[in-house]
């Protein structure tokens, strides 16, 4: 890594008090700060991974780090710190298993029952301070994040075969998984259609319908109990105010009020 005149060896990290990385103190008072600081033993300080993300993103601002043993987020706040002292616009992906704690723990009493929560507590709250502490940044630094569980499909496997006729009948009246919810639909089909979950997602309601305007305009996602033929027009009006060239709709087939309606999508 190069900074300023020199040249910054890597092996000299944590040996290097010039480098400004602190120990696991300063990351328990880090989130002492948060009312967090009784639920880990040895977080790590955000100095620390500031300064790794800075080897590998000091001549590019638009990078991804990604943080395969998250922990308590040390990354996602570090992350958030770089980008608001160099203007950059670098995320982060934080990888953790759902750890369950003990029931005797001090973060379990105090209503928290996964390592991962307590970490979306602390990027929440991460993401206030660097506001309240640069009002003039907000709306402009992007302290946002979205969480995601991976899990099995939220679309029924289909089977024809004539024994299962019952599963097949229960196919066409809901070919959706018991529990899915909309937005997990909404995601899986951004993950089929190879697009970043990252993009923005707004919902707008027609009628009974609602529809998902994904990436504004690339993607069109089509809920509900009863679609109609009015939602055409307005997936049309979005798709032009969103100047899009080519826009891809995904309706949920068995949903439509009729057959006569559906067939003016044909």
């Amino acid at each position: 890594m190069i900074q300023g005149d020199r040249v910054v060896i890597p092996s000299d990290i944590l040996s290097n008090s010039e480098n400004g990385v602190d120990t696991n103190e300063r990351g328990r008072k880090e989130l002492e700060q948060y009312g967090l600081d009784k639920y880990f033993d040895f977080p790590k300080p955000t100095s620390l991974i500031s300064y790794l993300a800075n080897m590998v993103t000091y001549d590019s601002k638009d990078n991804i780090i990604l943080d395969f043993f998250s922990g308590s987020g040390t990354t996602a706040e570090a992350i958030m710190i770089n980008n608001q002292e160099y203007s950059s616009n670098n995320k982060f992906i934080l990888v953790q298993l759902p750890e369950v704690l003990d029931v005797n723990s001090d973060a379990y009493k105090d209503g928290y029952r996964t390592i991962p929560e307590i970490a979306e507590k602390r990027i929440d709250l991460a993401g206030d301070k660097i506001i309240a502490e640069n009002p003039l940044l907000g709306g402009q630094l992007d302290i946002g994040f979205k969480v995601f569980e991976l899990d099995k499909s939220n679309v029924k496997k289909r089977n024809t075969e004539a024994q299962d006729i019952v599963q097949h009948l229960e196919f066409i009246e809901d070919n959706f998984e018991q529990n899915s919810t909309p937005l997990d639909v909404v995601y899986e089909i951004m993950l089929k259609q190879g697009l970043d979950l990252t993009y923005s997602v707004v919902e707008h309601q027609v009628g009974s319908s609602t529809i998902y305007d994904i990436a504004y305009g690339a993607i069109f996602v089509v809920l509900g109990d009863a679609i109609e033929s009015n939602v055409a027009d307005f997936i049309i009006q979005q798709r032009d105010e969103n100047s899009a060239d080519n826009s891809v709709v995904v309706f949920q087939d068995n949903k439509f009020v009729n057959d006569s309606e559906k067939a003016k999508y044909d």
